[in-house]
């Protein structure tokens, strides 16, 4: 059965960076911790809303940049304050996200187009700085499951408001920039924090709108996710009611994907039927002809950084710059080679070795991590996410997860050394039902 207790919002000291933990909780709050706690609260909602005000030209496009560097500033900064080793306080992402920044802000800043490229690295920093930043603040405590709950449910009505009323104005061809991948990463943060029929609600209306979109890629990902999230939960949970419980709300749900579809039916067909996948086919064919046929230290070391831009921009336009990968793995390919490759199998594997951890340890976490998974193994196939400042969604739930992950390191590595000295064991904290 899953274990309650990691709904238990008390923090403890984890044998991994003990001294810098016990360090972090007994330090008094600080300006800069509010700071950050809001700028990344707020803050990060804000800029969805501004996305979408710039969209309808309601404002400049470049209110939200600006929002955006003003936030990443504040992140540097307080990763600058409480500590430039981004693994410090056991955070298991520290070394790869180290790494991956390392990579963009050198070949930026190695390619002719600096200024061009290092804002596209900057967008990548700031959801990886940003993901480092709620971890630190999980574990000061001032970022409680309370305000990621809030913050996710604005988000969801937002984006879900605009989006449909985008949708709805525009001929259905021209939804690309409906912010379907934003709300889908949203539904595992949902499934994570405790539930209520406002989370049911948000979950209902996030998924009637990436329906709306006819975005494909994005309803496999929701569809496969749901579906891996529906299987982990009924494993970990054997009782009949649960099964029932869940039972009766999947059937639900999809009843109403289902109506909320009809109007569209026709068009998510005949989306469905296009086999070339928009284009893909083609994009996908020609770059990896280049990789395959270039030199040895372009496969190793890749092209550059938006490499892929500059090549189907010459290949379909005969100079400047065009459309990217559409798929994280080959823009990785291309622009950073054999290296990049390795760097993005990293990920994945600390990413799998979480959902492991919390699923041994009987953790309600384990399935809305593994739903989160299924959507970046996809999305990285057949779509460019990572480099994203959106992909802030996908960092909450793994700071979150994480920083759950090391109080319960904490509070197993507490017992034992009492039962090991021959103390009864205390409980560091008391179960709580959900």
């Amino acid at each position: 059965m899953i274990d309650r207790r990691y709904h238990d919002s008390t923090l403890v000291v984890c044998e991994q960076g003990e001294s810098e933990i016990r360090k972090t909780l007994l330090r008094p709050v600080t300006l800069w911790d509010l700071i950050a706690l809001y700028s990344l609260y707020a803050g990060t909602v804000l800029v969805v809303l501004l996305d979408w005000l710039g969209m309808y030209e309601f404002i400049s496009m470049d209110v939200s940049k600006y929002t955006r560097a003003v936030l990443l500033a504040v992140f540097v900064f307080y990763v600058l304050l409480t500590g430039i080793n981004l693994r410090s306080y056991g955070f298991r992402f520290g070394r790869v996200f180290t790494y991956l920044i390392f990579l963009c802000l050198i070949y930026s800043l190695m390619s002719e187009a600096i200024v061009e490229n290092l804002y596209s690295s900057v967008r990548a920093l700031f959801w990886l700085l940003g993901t480092v930043v709620a971890y630190r603040l999980f574990f000061s405590g001032l970022f409680t499951e309370q305000i990621l709950r809030r913050m996710i449910i604005m988000t969801v009505i937002i984006a879900t408001t605009f989006n449909i009323l985008f949708v709805s104005s525009l001929d259905p061809y021209e939804h690309a920039n409906a912010s379907a991948y934003l709300l889908l990463l949203c539904i595992p943060l949902l499934l994570i924090v405790r539930r209520s029929i406002l989370i049911y609600i948000c979950i209902a209306i996030a998924s009637i709108a990436i329906i709306i979109t006819v975005k494909r890629g994005a309803l496999v990902g929701l569809i496969l996710s749901s579906l891996a999230y529906v299987l982990v939960y009924l494993k970990m949970n054997l009782r009949f009611r649960d099964f029932v419980r869940v039972l009766l709300a999947f059937v639900v749900l999809v009843c109403v994907l289902y109506y909320a579809s009809l109007p569209r039916l026709d068009l998510i067909m005949k989306r469905f039927e296009d086999t070339s996948g928009s284009g893909r086919d083609i994009l996908y064919t020609i770059l990896i002809n280049h990789y395959r046929n270039a030199e040895i230290k372009n496969q190793i070391f890749g092209f550059g950084i938006n490499s892929v831009q500059e090549y189907t921009g010459w290949y379909y336009h005969g100079s400047g710059t065009s459309a990217f990968a559409h798929s994280d793995w080959l823009q990785f390919l291309h622009d950073f080679g054999v290296i990049g490759i390795i760097i993005l199998t990293w990920f994945h594997l600390q990413f799998l070795a979480l959902i492991f951890q919390h699923y041994k340890n009987n953790s309600p976490h384990a399935p809305p991590l593994l739903m989160g998974y299924v959507i970046l193994f996809l999305v990285n196939i057949y779509s460019g996410q990572l480099m994203s400042p959106n992909a802030i969604y996908l960092g909450l739930l793994l700071a979150f997860s994480s920083q759950r992950m090391q109080v319960k390191r904490g509070q197993t590595s507490r017992l034992s050394k009492n039962k090991a000295k021959g103390n009864t064991p205390v409980p560091i904290s008391q179960p709580t039902d959900v």
